[in-house]
């Protein structure tokens, strides 16, 4: 509890009138033992309110003396026994006026009690409608912040992603480009295209015995419901070469695969290529007979 919230909300007073609630009022205590200036504020502010109490006694008691001043003066200009019987109403008079005057003045201070009253009740209610939009405006202002810490971290996950991605095809690139290098690339024909009344096309494949890697890459139009592909390359009599599964496009919208040379010897070869649909079977996409020669 600082010094602008005490001066703000009146703490001092209401600590002082017994108007606040527990946690406040030990909160306030705890403050002010060590605070000179709140110390000075309610030595001065109880100061006040018993010189009201002051104050208000002795306006009651004043007109009482002047009164009795007057009777005095009056009473000297009488006869003895005049002045005796006066002497007796002046004691039965004089008992009677201070009640009188006090029950006046009971009702008097007893009406401005009642405004007080009022007045501080009108106070209290709009200090607890403070006190409930500042609450509320504290829980919009920390639901605020949270969302925006959320989103914060959303948005730095999703450029971690993207900077992850650029970067693996910034090594692609690199790999494809030194790997183009160094390779042989070679297209194997679609025999989709080919007419069903003549044999499928071959391919040739042309290897130099200088020639370390080649590249295959059959000519095909993906599909959009093909999640992945597989293929397989066998000889001529049916005998295995290679197989491969979950094969991806590349950025050409194309599959190359790249293979050591000395895979391959000298005769026919077919390779098969298959699609796997996001119904999780795999399709046939088309096969690609190709003929190998070492030069």
């Amino acid at each position: 509890m600082d010094h602008p919230f005490i001066e703000e909300h009146n703490i001092a007073d209401l600590y002082l009138l017994g108007k606040l609630a527990d946690e406040e009022r030990n909160r306030f205590e705890e403050h002010f033992i060590d605070c000179p200036e709140c110390l000075e504020r309610l030595e001065t502010t109880d100061g006040f309110l018993d010189g009201l109490k002051t104050l208000a006694i002795e306006e009651a008691v004043r007109p009482h003396a002047y009164v009795q001043a007057g009777i005095l003066a009056w009473a000297a200009r009488l006869s003895r026994r005049r002045q005796a019987m006066l002497l007796l109403s002046t004691i039965l008079l004089l008992v009677a006026l201070p009640a009188a005057f006090f029950v006046t003045e009971m009702k008097s201070v007893r009406g401005e009690l009642d405004q007080t009253k009022l007045a501080y009740g009108d106070w209290q209610c709009q200090y607890e409608e403070k006190q409930q939009t500042a609450r509320r405006l504290e829980k919009e202002l920390e639901e605020t912040r949270q969302k925006s810490a959320e989103q914060r971290q959303q948005l730095e996950t999703e450029l971690g992603r993207e900077r992850q991605e650029r970067e693996r095809l910034a090594d692609e690139a690199k790999g494809a480009g030194r790997f183009h290098s160094i390779a042989t690339v070679f297209s194997l024909i679609n025999t989709r295209s080919a007419d069903p009344t003549q044999p499928p096309p071959k391919s040739e494949i042309v290897i130099s015995r200088s020639t370390q890697l080649i590249v295959l890459s059959p000519e095909f139009d993906p599909e959009p419901n093909i999640q992945s592909y597989r293929g397989a390359i066998t000889t001529d009599d049916n005998r295995p070469v290679w197989r491969g599964d979950k094969l991806q496009l590349n950025s050409k919208g194309t599959i190359e695969l790249g293979f050591n040379a000395r895979l391959f010897k000298p005769g026919d070869y077919l390779f098969t290529l298959e699609g796997l649909t996001k119904q999780g079977n795999y399709i046939h996409i088309s096969k690609y007979p190709f003929t190998v020669t070492i030069k």
